[in-house]
């Protein structure tokens, strides 16, 4: 498993370079509400020809790209830019995350945001973070719910649903230094596992959005609920532990 990562990891820092400081930015539209680039397709291709070459036999799995079917019992999933919006307006807070499933279930994950030098290894309960040169393995530190920030994003096709559970989470958030929506929905789970936000709540996710960075999560030592039917995943530091529990049972 090392080996199979750290030769992911050299792929996904080499295209990095790629967008970290990017001109001619091509803005295309799926449909009227959510937008894609050149780079994104981009990122997608290189990775894709890469990791397949390389591990022909998986399976792979991208937003920007159909499916394809290995025979082996891993599958890669990838989002080539999350955080798309954040890319496209020049605020460097988006990332490359690419997961790796092993039987359907999350089981690695690299996430790395190339401006800010910044990338997420999980791998066999480990939880490694990476800054420019530096190299921690991460254990999530416990924090003060009244010096903790939290933070949530929602897709456009949930909102009859947000509408349901917004008084609960705004209650839930009272307690709290502040709340931010920062754009990036890997990076910010890997910031729970990290200790800069104490809580991520997303309502409205696919697998590539969640697939590497809640590997890393867990393996830092933060705690999840997650419901695929509903796809509503919330990210938590174990000291909230009875905070998100008690939001839970209102919801």
């Amino acid at each position: 498993m090392e080996k199979r990562l750290k030769k992911a990891l050299q792929i996904v820092l080499k295209i990095g370079k790629k967008i970290s400081n990017t001109e001619n930015i091509v803005i295309k539209r799926k449909d009227k509400n959510e937008a894609y680039t050149n780079y994104d397709i981009l990122v997608n291709e290189y990775i894709k020809e890469k990791i397949l070459k390389k591990f022909k036999y998986d399976s792979f799995i991208s937003e920007e790209s159909k499916k394809v079917e290995g025979s082996s019992e891993y599958t890669w999933v990838l989002d080539p830019i999350d955080g798309t919006n954040n890319f496209i307006t020049g605020i460097p807070f988006f990332c490359i995350s690419l997961g790796l499933l092993k039987n359907n279930d999350y089981y690695a994950g690299i996430v790395h945001n190339p401006v800010l030098g910044e990338t997420f290894l999980s791998y066999n309960n480990k939880a490694i973070f990476y800054n420019k040169k530096t190299k921690k393995y991460i254990t999530t530190p416990e924090i003060k719910k009244e010096n903790s920030l939290i933070s949530y994003g929602i897709s456009r096709t949930k909102l009859n649903e947000w509408d349901k559970i917004k008084k609960s989470w705004n209650k839930l958030k009272a307690g709290f230094q502040a709340t931010r929506n920062l754009g990036s929905a890997a990076i910010e789970i890997c910031y729970v596992g990290l200790g800069r936000l104490g809580i991520y709540m997303i309502l409205g996710y696919n697998i590539w959005d969640i697939a590497a960075a809640l590997v890393f999560a867990k393996n830092s030592g933060a705690d999840f609920y997650i419901n695929h039917e509903k796809s509503f995943l919330i990210v938590y530091n174990n000291n909230l532990k009875n905070d998100v529990q008690s939001f839970l049972s209102e919801i």
